[in-house]
């Protein structure tokens, strides 16, 4: 056991799994506070995975199983992407790029080390491939903001690099000349706004339209006795005309106010755009952008936030999203699940400017977070720090009368005259089918409109406990 380490800590702990595009699996870990990494390749005769190559996983993985980190790996140029810390007592965060299989020379592309205006004690949360760059989402200590106590504030952040950036001359060779960040900015509207600031979970982006995309973020306050949470969406498409055409954040003295750049003190090319060879950009690009990386309006929300948790309810700590899921008569929505500090998973949509819950799905035996959630078409995978489970997207059975079916707002659901039951979405074949996801009722139902109090003893959300298929234990 390392000293001042515990025993628990000091194992292998797995924070990278990738299937290559030459049918090798790439894995890396902790590895007892010495990150390593290996590629497998799978035995046919005997069914195991036999280990064909190790190598150092600093900046691949992080040392110590705490310590939150990201990865974006891409089989077609078998590069990873990763936000995490490379050092053993964790001082030195990065973004950073490595193509796998190169000699072990080749050092990757990283953020500036040692420098707070890039990256100050960030945790992140996500990391996705948008067009031609790769986006990071995390919280930090914010330069620009200083609390009651002259303290840094936590800022939620998304950042992004080029993905074909090659670094800067030398000696900035092994440096991202694209790197820029900016504030998100989740918080309900007033003269004075309350702001959710510390990011948890991001899901992937899920398309609206031919040319954009939306994210939604679980965000919350700091932790005190009146912590609360929240859910925002944001636009991938003005993000990216924040990044490409907006103006920058500087302080120009250590005890002056932030203020943007002028126009024209940018220099050109625009710092973090993406330029066919990154190596011949001007020094007054490359040290701008070191300098200076930070955009200075915040990427305001899509309407505020669309859920808010108080104070006397479980956080909210992960987001995975079903999209475009078809109604009955054909509207597409996207099906938001929300893990929770107590175990439950909370299933809902929107609907013309409002958010319904749909259900509230208890899942494990105790009351522990939800770390991770994973969507397929018909199955949720549902992850705590010790259990894996899976359980049904949808729980079209439960309701035993037409205006309990209906009164979900459910798309995966709708009442069958027919057969006088709620059926899900692969069922609907022929028939006559009663839903109404905007209203939650109908008059088609055989019973007439029954308002939600009766329904639901007070409670318009339907709780369900259900047994689910524990994977691990």
């Amino acid at each position: 056991m390392m000293k001042g380490k515990l025993k628990s800590d000091c194992q292998n702990y797995i924070r990278v799994l990738a299937r290559q595009s030459s049918g090798k699996a790439l894995i890396c870990g902790t590895h007892a506070f010495s990150p390593k990494c290996r590629e497998y390749v799978y035995s046919g005769t005997d069914g195991t995975l036999k280990n064909v190559r190790q190598f150092d996983g600093m900046g691949i993985s992080p040392y110590d199983p705490r310590d939150n980190s990201t990865v974006v790996y891409l089989p077609e140029t078998n590069e990873i992407y990763t936000g995490t810390v490379s050092d053993f007592v964790g001082n030195d965060p990065l973004i950073y790029r490595k193509r796998i299989g190169e000699s072990d020379r080749d050092n990757g592309i990283r953020t500036q080390r040692d420098d707070a205006r890039v990256l100050d004690s960030p945790n992140f949360v996500g990391s996705f491939v948008y067009k031609e760059h790769v986006y990071y989402w995390y919280r930090e200590r914010a330069a620009e903001a200083m609390d009651n106590n002259e303290e840094r504030q936590i800022y939620a952040r998304v950042a992004r690099v080029c993905r074909n950036d090659k670094g800067g001359a030398r000696p900035a060779n092994e440096r991202w000349t694209s790197f820029v960040k900016a504030r998100l900015n989740c918080s309900l509207p007033s003269a004075t706004p309350f702001y959710f600031n510390e990011l948890k979970a991001v899901s992937d982006p899920v398309a609206t339209s031919a040319n954009d995309h939306r994210v939604y973020a679980v965000f919350s306050t700091p932790d005190s006795d009146v912590r609360m949470s929240a859910v925002c969406a944001f636009s991938m498409k003005r993000i990216r005309e924040e990044f490409d055409y907006g103006t920058f954040k500087q302080q120009r003295t250590v005890n002056s106010l932030w203020v943007p750049y002028n126009r024209n003190e940018i220099p050109r090319p625009r710092p973090g755009a993406c330029v066919p060879d990154s190596t011949r950009l001007p020094e007054s690009t490359v040290s701008f952008i070191t300098r200076t990386p930070l955009m200075h309006r915040a990427i305001e929300s899509i309407n505020g936030p669309m859920l808010i948790e108080g104070s006397e309810r479980a956080d909210l700590t992960q987001i995975a999203v079903l999209p475009h899921v078809d109604s009955v008569n054909g509207q597409h929505y996207d099906i938001i699940y929300i893990g929770t500090s107590d175990g439950r998973v909370l299933k809902l949509i929107e609907t013309v400017g409002n958010t319904t819950v749909i259900e509230s799905i208890t899942v494990f035996s105790r009351t522990i977070p939800v770390v991770n959630l994973l969507t397929t078409p018909r199955q949720l995978v549902v992850v705590s720090s010790d259990e894996v489970a899976t359980i049904d997207v949808h729980h079209c059975n439960e309701p035993d009368s037409c205006n309990r079916c209906v009164a979900l707002q459910d798309p995966h659901c709708a009442w069958d005259l027919t057969i006088a039951r709620c059926v899900n979405r692969n069922s609907w074949s022929g028939g006559h089918f009663i839903q109404n996801i905007v209203f939650g009722q109908s008059e088609q139902c055989p019973e007439g409109i029954v308002i939600s109090e009766e329904l639901s003893d007070g409670e318009s959300t339907v709780w369900w406990s259900i047994t689910q298929t524990t994977l691990v234990s």
